[in-house]
């Protein structure tokens, strides 16, 4: 935005993210049951004091949330599952060295990949088993 810093703008998109995410968990899914999100308990805080929950993607039959996800350098992003049918994230993470494959097991049902990323740069992937169609980005910076 024009006018902010770098750092204002991160702390606004964490905040915002945050609220997102506090508003979704207060809403069930309709049954009366509460509605639970796994994420990883022992992770790291990375630099920049990420929460767990601001740096996880969640990986469904429908496609991946957030699609695109912007984070420091030094931060470990993961990925988890939670669809019923088979998914495999297969990428390239274009960096300061060039171009690194990244790529997780197929997993279903739940499970959970990490990849931490030591330099800036743009890692662009998709769904192995379901294609382009079902793609998403991390922005390092």
């Amino acid at each position: 935005m024009p006018g902010m810093d770098t750092t204002t703008w991160l702390l606004r998109t964490v905040i915002c993210a945050l609220a997102v995410a506090l508003l979704g968990s207060a809403c069930g899914d309709g049954d009366g049951s509460p509605t639970v999100t796994l994420t990883p308990t022992d992770a790291p805080m990375p630099a920049g004091g990420i929460p767990v929950n601001l740096r996880t993607i969640t990986v469904s039959d429908t496609g991946f949330s957030p699609g695109a996800l912007q984070v420091p350098i030094g931060t470990q992003v993961f990925w988890q599952w939670t669809g019923k049918q088979e998914h495999q994230i297969t990428g390239s993470f274009k960096g300061n060295d060039g171009d690194i494959p990244v790529e997780s097991p197929r997993l279903k049902g739940s499970g959970t990949f990490s990849y931490e990323f030591k330099t800036n740069g743009l890692f662009e992937y998709h769904c192995a088993v379901h294609g382009e169609a079902m793609s998403g980005q991390v922005i390092i910076k």
